[in-house]
């Protein structure tokens, strides 16, 4: 299950996180971003809990270690909440959280890519490293076409 939905889970948030950190948007519509994140990590964390329970022994500190954000995270919405502020401020307080589960995600994504990609292929090493900076170019030219990046 985590095969089929999870590609999609992460192109939502890079999308989210473009959205969010790219262009400028009234506080109704980030309330809404912040929305979102959550709903991303929760998935993120139910995920994770599915595949502790379903790998064997040796195999279950991966999703014990790519599930500590998420967890740690809607801890700290949760003990907002508990302390009796709004929704939207307790979101707002974990808005850092978010941005880092998101980049978290995205990171584990490039990590299975690229280890589908390695494992199958005989590739140099001069190339991985041209490539990665070829990749960060690419990147970072994107990023800085953004709206909110220019003044």
């Amino acid at each position: 299950m985590r095969n089929q939905f999870h590609p999609y889970l992460i192109y939502f948030s890079l999308f989210l996180l473009l959205w969010d950190l790219g262009f400028k948007h009234s506080a109704s519509v980030h309330a809404y971003i912040l929305v979102a994140y959550f709903g991303i990590i929760i998935a993120s964390f139910l995920f994770e809990i599915a595949d502790f329970f379903k790998l064997a022994k040796r195999d279950k500190w991966k999703p014990f270690l790519r599930g500590i954000l998420p967890f740690l995270t809607l801890i700290s919405v949760g003990f907002s909440l508990f302390q009796g502020l709004e929704f939207t401020t307790s979101m707002n307080n974990s808005s850092a959280l978010f941005v880092a589960n998101v980049i978290l995600l995205l990171s584990i994504e490039i990590g299975l890519f690229s280890d589908r990609l390695y494992s199958k292929k005989n590739i140099k090493p001069s190339i991985v490293l041209a490539g990665s900076f070829i990749f960060l170019i690419i990147v970072g030219t994107v990023l800085l076409k953004l709206p909110k990046a220019t003044t």
